[in-house]
């Protein structure tokens, strides 16, 4: 993990590091707030691997972690 504008916060570079940080209830938040915002606007759709056809590309996703400095001096977990 990297380091950001305050010390004490890491940036993760994958979803078991943001969880399992002393932020990770944080950064679930974040990505729970992520997710049902995908979910409401129809943007994906979970398959399950045998009903996709042999020559079919499955595109891989991840998480990209940030912390955002807010005007009022808060952080924000994206």
């Amino acid at each position: 993990m990297k380091a950001i504008g305050n010390p004490n916060i890491h940036t993760p570079k994958a979803y078991t590091d943001a969880v399992n940080s002393p932020e990770g209830k944080l950064w679930k938040e974040a990505m729970d707030y992520e997710l049902d915002k995908l979910e409401e606007m129809n943007t994906w759709s979970e398959v399950d691997k045998s009903d996709v056809p042999t020559d079919a590309q499955v595109l891989p996703g991840m998480w990209v972690h940030l912390v955002k400095n807010l005007e009022s001096g808060g952080k924000k977990f994206c």
